[in-house]
């Protein structure tokens, strides 16, 4: 499977495994950039298929920028299992979130359900983990309608949860 990818991490060794892990896996690592300002900028630039975001960076705000700007490139989040904003980060427009303690193993299938239109969530986030984003002051409702609103769908066989679950 031939995928071009940015990835944005908060430090050196985040930056450094994440493009280890995808040249690993024969990807073409585009870029890598430490904060959203140098990402949105590489993303513009370098036009990835799929740009990789640790959730430590401030994600939404570059999610928020990556959709302002209308890049085609698709948006892979990496967090904990505890996250409280991953239905914000998709709302935001991510394309997939994925736990960070297993998120190598899960990129494949990701990517894959990514690209036949579906969201991926990794199977260890639980619906009760995805807070409603009302009443939440990470969500800003002046960035919604820029992308296109993606129809629940369910990705091929192979390990994420149903996203209604976490949508609805």
């Amino acid at each position: 499977m031939s995928v071009n990818v940015v990835v944005v991490g908060n430090d050196r060794a985040a930056l450094q495994g994440m493009s280890v892990a995808c040249e690993g896996l024969g990807w073409q690592v585009l870029g890598h950039y430490a904060s959203p300002m140098s990402a949105l900028a590489g993303v513009v630039t370098t036009g990835p298929e799929f740009t990789i975001v640790d959730a430590r960076v401030d994600a939404m705000q570059l999610l928020k920028d990556i959709r302002q700007m209308r890049c085609r490139t698709r948006c892979i989040v990496l967090g904990a299992a505890n996250n409280r904003y991953v239905r914000n980060i998709l709302d935001c427009g991510a394309d997939g979130y994925l736990l960070e303690d297993a998120w190598v193993s899960q990129l494949t299938d990701a990517i894959a359900s990514i690209r036949a239109g579906g969201v991926y969530v990794s199977p260890g986030i639980q619906a009760s983990e995805a807070p409603a984003a009302e009443g939440n002051d990470e969500t800003d409702a002046g960035t919604a309608g820029v992308r296109e609103p993606r129809p629940p769908q369910y990705p091929p066989m192979g390990g994420s949860v149903a996203i209604p679950l976490l949508l609805g």
